[in-house]
């Protein structure tokens, strides 16, 4: 056998020995995101909630003012929270080489939103023509969605299955009905979660033309 080949194959001997000692050493790491600490996720359990008149880009406004129906909206968000729990990020062991999400879970609330109701503070009547008494659900008039995507939603339907909620998200209520003429609109925000847990939003004003 020449040198030449003995050298190579030696080096190919050294070179796959030295792939296969992790392996035989337990400390191989394929995880794509490293194998350093796992993050902990801090889920949450929400304690208030709040409302807003907003317009335009999530512009704040004044609710005693009077604004067009179709470029007012409440929002509502969470307004703080307790941290409730603590979970190690599951590590993923997957294939060198392939490109993966490495970002760790953004914490969410431990319970989800189920409903939301709007109730009327004041006798009224609708552009439709239907009388409103003081009690009586507005939820019909009102779509529902996040508040910079496009489009709204039936409550119900936007809700459907409960609705999975994360710290920044701000959603807007919409009312739908074209006024004849200034409409003054007093009520109250039902927010309820899956555990029966709920937030009353009172004395909300929304005057719309």
């Amino acid at each position: 056998m020449t040198s030449p080949l003995r050298k190579g194959l030696a080096s190919i001997f050294i070179f796959t020995l030295m792939a296969l000692l992790p392996l035989s050493c337990g400390i191989t790491c394929n995880d794509p995101c490293g194998c350093g600490p796992s993050f902990e996720v801090k889920d949450f359990r929400i304690t208030d909630m709040e409302a807003l008149t907003l317009v335009g880009q999530g512009q704040q406004v004044t609710p005693s003012g009077t604004y067009p129906y179709d470029q007012v909206v409440k929002g509502i968000r969470i307004k703080s929270f307790q941290t409730v729990a603590e979970a190690s990020t599951p590590k993923s062991y997957g294939i060198p080489g392939l490109a993966y999400a490495c970002s760790p879970e953004t914490p969410k609330s431990v319970e989800k939103m189920t409903n939301v109701q709007l109730i009327s503070l004041r006798a009224m009547t609708l552009p439709n023509g239907k009388q409103i008494k003081i009690g009586d659900d507005l939820s019909e008039y009102f779509e529902m969605n996040y508040y910079f995507t496009e489009g709204t939603l039936p409550i119900s339907e936007f809700l459907e299955g409960g609705l999975t909620m994360f710290s920044d998200d701000l959603y807007k209520l919409a009312w739908t009905l074209a006024p004849t003429e200034e409409l003054k609109l007093t009520f109250t925000i039902r927010v309820q979660l899956e555990s029966g847990r709920e937030f009353l939003l009172t004395d909300q004003v929304l005057n719309v033309v």
